[in-house]
């Protein structure tokens, strides 16, 4: 309710749908490297403290994420260079899709 009080509905909507997806999946914060439109992915630098979600990972490492073709238009309005918090699941065969992504 305090939300729609103080007019911040789509951000508190964002907010809700972030946690929501972040109780079902792991997330990773870092760096974006690059950006692939072609290919559908983000390339991720994790930070000193490396992903601590992602097995073995360590400080500077980067990680490849799928990015999934109904947050494509999300994920590509970044920049290289920006820092990021990413919400995704381990899809094995696929790898590391993103479900949200928050800046």
């Amino acid at each position: 309710m305090r939300c729609i009080r103080h007019g911040r509905l789509a951000a508190c909507g964002a907010a809700l749908a972030l946690t929501t997806a972040a109780a079902l999946a792991d997330e990773a914060s870092g760096k974006v490297v690059w950006i692939d439109q072609k290919n559908g992915s983000l390339l991720l630098e994790c930070p000193d403290n490396g992903c601590p979600q992602i097995p073995n990972s360590k400080t500077g490492e980067t990680y490849t994420f799928v990015v999934p073709e109904k947050i494509r238009a999300q994920v590509y309005a970044m920049k290289e260079g920006d820092t990021v918090k990413l919400v995704y699941d381990d899809a094995k065969e696929k790898g590391y899709v993103i479900t949200a992504v928050a800046k």
